[in-house]
């Protein structure tokens, strides 16, 4: 690299060089050598530039967590050459929301603790700074969800008590380990609270039921 050796990779056909400074250019070139360690000619030379990455957005937050989702927002990052933002859950690819400096996490699980962080990426698609990361606690609304089995049918029972509902509340159901499904969208009058029977369920199949604000029955 640039007329130094920097690595003696035996008889692989690759190497990664983890050394790079942004914004610099460096030109390399391979040269074998033979079993008595004399160097053979060196291949032609190629020349690479090492982009300098984007700079991250600032003031990650939470905007608003309730059962079944949470809503981050931020400052856009101001660095000219951002095309757009990666969010990551605990260091997990989430979304692609390009320019968008808001998402909404609709599969958030009520109870759970979650790491966020947003991540911009520049016109090539490689990616700059993180954000600060940010963690949020998604409202858990177990202590006020019931489900009763009742010979034929599952009573469902919902008291909201300290838990504010929006205008888009769905109850969902789990049978077994199987996928989650929307069975209910809760109407304005029943986000305080609702009494519901579940007639579509199997003896002999344990069910779970959460209620989250997001989603529609598919």
């Amino acid at each position: 690299r640039n007329g130094e050796v920097i690595a003696d990779v035996g008889n692989a056909t690759e190497y990664t060089d983890c050394t790079l400074s942004p914004g610099s250019t460096y030109t390399y070139q391979v040269a074998s050598y033979y079993t008595t360690g004399e160097q053979g000619p060196l291949s032609d030379p190629v020349t690479v530039e090492v982009p300098i990455p984007v700079t991250a957005p600032s003031g990650l937050t939470n905007t608003n967590s309730a059962p079944g989702n949470v809503t981050l927002s931020w400052n856009a990052s101001t660095d000219p050459n951002v095309a757009g933002y990666h969010v990551y859950r605990d260091n997990e690819l989430l979304a692609d929301v390009g320019n968008a400096t808001q998402y909404t996490d609709t599969t958030a699980e009520p109870g759970k603790t979650y790491t966020y962080e947003v991540v911009p990426y520049d016109r090539s698609g490689i990616e700059g700074q993180c954000s600060d990361p940010i963690t949020v606690q998604v409202p858990d609304v177990a202590d006020t969800l019931t489900a009763w089995w009742k010979g034929n049918y599952i009573e469902v029972k919902w008291r909201a008590e300290n838990v504010t509902l929006g205008s888009r509340a769905v109850l969902w159901r789990q049978m077994e380990n199987g996928p989650w499904q929307a069975i209910k969208v809760l109407k304005p009058e029943e986000l305080n609270g609702f009494t519901y029977k579940d007639y579509n369920v199997a003896i002999g199949l344990n069910c779970r039921y959460q209620i989250r604000q997001q989603g529609t029955i598919s």
